[in-house]
Parts: structure tokens; C-alpha cells; sequence
């Protein structure tokens, strides 16, 4: 079987703010020459078709309907990368991953330190208890 011919059919709403929406609807056929790939042919028509219906709703008077066609970026907390919609949470996999290596290094430098701290509390009360300290004199009365 041969393709000769293909079409799309594309609608696009944005709601206006005011419980109403604006449309912009556009449909592309197109006869196909031998050599022609129908696939190829179909995704160019969906992204002249996608361009057309946006650029049209932009055009719109309403500013919330121009605003509805804007899509937010989201970006990732640590690097400001965009994020890939597939994306969970917050941060790209890799920044993930440093900041967990981040916390476990500040967690392992902060046991290192009350390590060190209470191995010196050790230390003065041997100190104490070697010099043996047990006169009174130094208590008030």
C-alpha cells in the first residue's frame, strides 16, 4: 500500500480568566510526491500546525489567554538548569547526588569534631584524676 496523501487536525483552547477560553484551530493536508516519507511530512505539518495555533492565540486582546500559552521553565535548585519533565523533585539526579555527598561529608566532619571533643574531655579528666586533686581548699565555704 502507497500513502498519497495525509492530514492533521489541530485545536489548541486557552482559558481566558473569566470562565471562557479562546481557540485556534488548524487543519493541513498535504499530497505526497513518490519519495516522500508520510512521517516525515506528518511531523513537519504538527510543528507548522502548533506554531500557527499558538501564534494565533498570542494575537489574543486578553492578557490571560497570551499569559496560558507561556510555559514556566522549571529549573533545578542548585544548578538553574532546566528541568527534563521526567524530572522529580527539585534537583537534576547529578546535583542530587552532590548534595547528598555534601551533607554526609558535613555529617562526618561534624562527628570527627564532637569525636575530638570528648576524646579532650577524657583527656583533662585523667589529668584530674592523675594529679589527684581531692584537697578541699579550693571550695568556698
Amino acid at each position: 500500500m502507497r500513502v498519497t496523501r495525509v492530514s492533521i487536525s489541530l485545536e489548541k483552547r486557552a482559558n481566558d480568566g473569566d470562565y471562557g477560553s479562546e481557540k485556534s484551530e488548524v487543519e493541513l493536508f498535504a499530497d505526497l510526491e513518490p519519495g516522500d516519507e508520510p512521517h516525515t511530512v506528518l511531523d513537519w505539518m504538527m510543528a507548522t500546525a502548533r506554531m500557527q495555533v499558538e501564534h494565533d492565540l498570542l494575537q489574543s486582546p486578553n492578557l490571560k489567554v497570551r499569559q496560558a500559552l507561556i510555559r514556566k521553565v522549571r529549573r533545578c535548585n542548585r544548578c538553574s538548569e532546566p528541568l527534563a519533565d521526567d524530572d522529580n523533585g527539585y534537583l537534576h539526579p547529578a546535583c542530587r547526588d552532590a548534595e547528598d555527598a555534601e551533607r554526609e561529608e558535613r555529617y562526618q566532619a561534624a562527628k570527627r569534631r564532637n569525636d575530638e571533643q570528648e576524646r579532650q574531655q577524657d583527656e583533662r579528666e585523667l589529668v584530674i584524676a592523675r594529679d589527684g586533686d581531692d584537697d578541699d581548699e579550693d571550695l568556698p565555704l
